[in-house]
């Protein structure tokens, strides 16, 4: 890290500035956009010997994300996969009760568009949980050819 913050003693103002990752050592003619989400399931808490008391909001809340795993995501033949993550899922209250609430966060990374992208979360989802926005942004082209 020290190196890094001698570097910027530089004041540098070059023409170009090659920016990257280790990743498979490529230049990267993309940064992909991001989409990041939070899904909110409510359900109805019953004691699990009497469900028809109840509705369960995970199980709720599987139904959408197996409709969003399932869904062909956008892909563009020079940047690659638009992939979706199911980074943290919460809920429920004990074992043997029917979920009162649940909720999972969701990551996309975009290789057309963030806003479109949303757009079809909102489709696929529905009214069936509520859908709240971390923040998105677009894809950034990096090479002009």
């Amino acid at each position: 890290m020290e190196e890094f913050l001698e570097a910027n003693k530089f004041i540098l103002k070059p023409d170009y500035l090659i920016v990257g990752e280790p990743t498979e050592m490529k230049f990267a003619s993309i940064q992909k956009g991001a989409v990041k989400l939070k899904l909110k399931s409510e359900g109805v808490a019953a004691h699990s010997g009497y469900p028809e008391l109840g509705e369960n909001a995970i199980e709720k809340l599987l139904n959408v994300l197996e409709d969003l795993r399932r869904h062909q995501w956008p892909s563009d033949p020079n940047h690659g996969e638009t992939t979706m993550n199911i980074g943290l899922i919460e809920g429920g209250q004990a074992l043997n009760a029917l979920a009162e609430s649940a909720s999972a966060s969701l990551f996309f990374r975009v290789t057309n568009s963030a806003k479109e992208l949303v757009e079809t979360v909102k489709k696929i989802v529905g009214n069936r949980v509520e859908i709240e926005m971390l923040g998105f942004n677009e894809p950034v082209i990096l090479t002009s050819g």
